[in-house]
């Protein structure tokens, strides 16, 4: 439900700009904003191939704290992630063109806790790094010349180290999947 609304928001932004521009050639690149979030840019390398990088940030912070025993806890994590997909179309109906994606993405995070309680204080940060490769079939609708709008799904394959500043073992994550996107691009 949640993945509707955002897309109907992307179209509601951008729906406008591309509506006036109805009469301009389509470039070979554009901007990308898609769901998982990302922000990328697309190249047409040429009639049958484009590349899209891409890039993803987040920060997050909690606070809690205990009216008991005047003991307090915080955690701050900050993420990010960069991409690249090849876009090779083999199918074009109309305004519709199907594509095969395969996909590279690498992603770093770290978390910080602490706690403060009468007895003393305590930190600890976790850091972790993930690769993944994915590969996808997806279609890709011009709206007009310079708005389109993308689906994919696909299977992913990530490996994901880890490590702990109080902890002696390093931890390791293989993980087998489904991805699915959905995005917008703005040509230019």
């Amino acid at each position: 439900m949640r993945v509707r609304w955002i897309v109907v928001a992307l179209l509601l932004v951008v729906s406008p700009t591309a509506t006036r521009a109805l009469a301009q050639e389509k470039g070979d690149s554009g901007l990308v904003m898609g769901y998982p979030t990302t922000i990328g840019l697309i190249w047409h390398a040429g009639q049958s191939v484009a590349l899209r990088p891409e890039f993803n940030i987040s920060r997050s912070s909690a606070d809690s704290s205990s009216s008991t025993s005047s003991s307090t806890a915080t955690s701050t994590g900050t993420a990010g992630g960069v991409g690249l997909s090849g876009l090779f179309y083999f199918r074009k109906w109309d305004s519709v063109r199907a594509y095969f994606s395969p996909r590279y993405g690498y992603t770093r995070s770290s978390t910080t806790n602490r706690t403060n309680n009468p007895s003393g204080s305590a930190s600890a940060t976790n850091t972790s790094s993930s690769h993944s490769v994915t590969a996808s079939i997806g279609v890709q609708y011009s709206v007009n010349g310079r708005f389109g709008v993308f689906g994919e799904a696909g299977f992913a394959y990530s490996r994901q180290n880890g490590r702990g500043t109080n902890s002696l073992f390093e931890n390791t994550a293989n993980t087998w999947g489904t991805r699915s996107a959905i995005g917008a691009i703005l040509y230019f």
